[in-house]
């Protein structure tokens, strides 16, 4: 209350004691506007602004020239968010003479308010001439230099805030999160880490450090950060909301499960975390809980692309493929580049068995966009399924003319090569596929068994197979063709041993007739009989088989007797209702 009657005796001097008789109003009319000010000063010292704003425009109506009546009139606008209003009463107290620093930073913030940065700069810019020292002007003026992409005057006028106060954590915050708007992220990160130094309570510090760090692909930096910034402010929905997110993509799911879910209770209407949280369940395979958050999201925003591609994915996963295309199709409704998803689609319709339906899909979308590897790959599968292996080879040489270091279209294409029997070009494909991925096993080991079928380079092939079988010990097709690489090298006991190993792991006609090649070759005709005969029981019309067969000493009887018996298998399997 002593402030407000100071302010008013205060105001009574500014009205009494100054100007001439010909600029100003008279006495008793000055008098009306001071009473009328020194009441709006008492109500907005009050709290009751709406009476303070009756009586400073009452004290206009009598002194319309008085800018300190301008100037209050902008402070108290301001104050309500009334941007439009302060602006015009800034205009006004500058107008009739009032050029303060208040009056000029308000007005400055003003302009910025209602979408008018460049009034905005020049207001802070007549308010640094008048006082250079203060850095929040400095600051202010850098903000707005920053928003109309003058970066180098902006970040002249941070250093300058910094020069003028260099142990201000806001300051070096300001100057870091230039740096980060602009990507010079290391620059960011040392001005962040100053203000940390200074002061480790500094919040917004911990806050930008860490979105420095998503730019960097930093994840796991990034939530070290916004963990620090958690114990700070343990209730902040926003930032859970943001540590949850860094956690789902560091695949700690169970972390981000525990905020996600916090975050979602305290804002039930937070879709982002929703969609989150659905997308952690979804990678735990929980993925009714998974399609339930998709869901909430697209309650909040039925036009949510994002949630209706990730439902449909969860949809997948449940096997209800319609309900997944019925989503894929919306999201291409709502957004037709959206990334990935005509290639997704068109793989939902392979998996329900339209191949042409996924064909032309992907021939649609390679037109637009031909430089969309995972299309021509499909494009590939969908033409090697048909038989249709020349339109699959030059799909997969379209994907290697995008990126010739894929291993796994190399590998795709040494298998198309290998079974048109171009075997030299399947060699070359395969040794691509381990160049680019040396874990591909199946590649060391197609070479192995080329070389090996073939008889040729039959100490390389050993070596190659050998390797298949480090990275998968228990495979019995790589089993099955190192025993033949021996067996093409004369080691009968160590192809007989290798083979054995293969037959008891794998089910295969191929690895039976191997042993039992191995097994006639030692001479031990009954085991091979043995062999042919499994063998045969796989593949009932083989003709080599049953001349193997047939090649083996005193074999002619139990033939006739296999074929009896082969004969009946057949028609057993007429009779059989699946």
């Amino acid at each position: 209350m002593k402030e407000a009657l100071v302010k008013s005796c205060l105001i009574l001097l500014l009205f009494f004691g100054s100007g001439c008789a010909a600029s100003r109003p008279d006495v008793r009319t000055r008098a009306a506007s001071a009473t009328h000010y020194s009441m709006a000063a008492l109500y907005e010292s009050r709290g009751e602004i709406d009476k303070a704003i009756s009586e400073y425009e009452a004290a206009l109506a009598y002194d319309r020239t008085a800018p300190e009546i301008h100037a209050a009139l902008l402070a108290v606008y301001y104050g309500q968010r009334k941007y439009d209003k302060a602006v015009v009463y800034g205009e006004s107290a500058l107008e009739y003479g009032d050029s303060s620093l208040k009056t000029l930073t308000l007005l400055g913030e003003a302009y910025v308010r209602v979408n008018k940065p460049k009034k905005g700069a020049k207001a802070f810019e007549k308010a640094t001439k008048k006082d250079s020292t203060d850095a929040s002007l400095w600051r202010s003026l850098a903000r707005i230099h920053d928003m109309l992409d003058q970066k180098s005057l902006a970040e002249k006028e941070f250093k300058m805030a910094v020069e003028l106060e260099p142990y201000s954590p806001l300051t070096l915050g300001d100057l870091g999160g230039f740096y980060g708007r602009v990507g010079r992220f290391e620059q960011a990160e040392e001005q962040y880490r100053k203000a940390l130094a200074i002061d480790s309570t500094y919040f917004d510090g911990y806050i930008g450090l860490g979105v420095v760090k998503e730019h960097l692909d930093d994840y796991g930096g990034a939530a070290e950060m916004y963990e620090k910034a958690l114990r700070l402010d343990p209730l902040n929905g926003a930032l859970k909301s943001r540590l949850g997110n860094m956690k789902l993509r560091l695949e700690d799911y169970d972390g981000a499960e525990r905020l996600l879910e916090e975050v979602v209770s305290m804002n039930p209407l937070d879709l982002r975390s929703h969609r989150n949280l659905g997308l952690v369940y979804y990678h735990r395979e929980k993925y009714d809980r998974s399609i339930e958050q998709f869901l909430m999201a697209l309650g909040l925003d039925p036009r949510d692309a994002l949630s209706h591609f990730y439902v449909s994915r969860a949809y997948l996963e449940k096997g209800i493929l319609l309900r997944a295309l019925s989503e894929i199709d919306i999201v291409l409704s709502l957004d037709a580049e959206f990334p990935g998803a005509q290639t997704y689609k068109a793989y939902l319709l392979i998996e329900k068995g339209d191949y042409r339906g996924a064909q032309k899909v992907l021939k649609s979308h390679v037109r637009k966009r031909r430089d969309d590897k995972i299309a021509y790959e499909l494009l590939g599968l969908i033409y090697g399924g048909m038989g249709q292996d020349g339109k699959a080879e030059r799909a997969y040489l379209r994907v290697l003319d995008i990126d010739s270091t894929d291993g796994n279209i190399w590998h795709s294409l040494g298998l198309l090569y290998d079974r048109a029997e171009k075997y030299e070009s399947a060699i070359t494909s395969f040794r691509n596929a381990v160049k680019y991925n040396p874990e591909d096993a199946s590649a060391y080991n197609y070479i192995g068994y080329i070389y090996a079928d073939q008889g040729r380079n039959l100490g390389e092939a050993v070596l190659l197979i050998e390797k298949a079988l480090e990275l998968e010990p228990e495979n019995g097709y790589f089993r099955d063709s190192l025993g033949w690489a021996y067996y093409r090298l004369g080691k009968l006991d160590d192809a007989a041993a290798e083979l054995e190993k293969a037959a008891q792991n794998v089910q295969e006609m191929v690895i039976y007739e191997h042993l039992g090649d191995v097994y006639k070759d030692m001479g031990r005709f009954e085991d091979a009989r043995k062999q042919y005969e499994r063998a045969l029981e796989l593949d009932i019309e083989n003709k080599e088989l049953k001349e193997k067969l047939k090649s083996l000493p005193g074999a002619q009887l139990d033939l006739r007797k296999g074929d009896l018996r082969w004969s009946m298998k057949c028609f057993i399997g007429q009779l059989t209702p699946y």
